[in-house]
């Protein structure tokens, strides 16, 4: 909620399949897992409402999404957060997801400076780096969130897994 009242809220929806893939969108589970993704498969909007959520306003895009759901199931939820009232970013929103666009899950920014109207190009913020065989074992960083407090910083946080070699365990 911003300082105004506005109500600003997060989704990711599915793009349509491309010519081929079917209903489904493609193939899923393991197979899935451990496939490049030739293009984004979702798209992140944020909407809004001024009325206390009697009406919401139309959409707007954040970004493309390249989500990959069987990889790591519950893990790939979007975060957003607003900045409470600090002096120089007051109402300014952050975004952050898990992104399979590399091959791998890495966690990703946006961020917006006019209450949601336009959106920063998105950015890599997770800081290692790919295994060489990204595809089976990552690492994945995953469930991010963000929180900004009253002064103005940003906190990020993530399940890290660059020091496990089977992509499961995390820090």
């Amino acid at each position: 909620i911003l300082s105004d009242g506005t109500i600003v809220t997060l989704y990711g929806h599915r793009k349509p399949p491309l010519p081929g893939e079917g209903r489904g969108g493609g193939p899923r589970g393991v197979l899935a897992a451990r496939t490049p993704l030739p293009t984004a498969n979702y798209w992140l909007d944020v909407i809004n409402s001024t009325d206390g959520g009697q009406s919401w306003n139309p959409a707007v895009h954040i970004g493309d999404y390249w989500m990959n759901r069987p990889r790591s199931e519950s893990a790939v939820i979007p975060d957003l957060a607003v900045d409470p009232g600090s002096p120089q970013f007051k109402n300014r929103l952050y975004v952050v997801w898990s992104d399979f666009r590399t091959g791998r899950l890495q966690v990703m920014l946006s961020y917006s400076s006019d209450k949601g109207k336009t959106w920063s190009p998105e950015q890599v913020i997770s800081d290692d780096t790919a295994n060489t065989d990204a595809l089976v074992n990552g690492p994945d960083d995953v469930t991010p969130t963000v929180a900004v407090n009253k002064d103005g910083i940003v906190a990020v946080q993530w399940y890290d897994r660059r020091d496990f070699p089977n992509n499961i365990g995390w820090n």
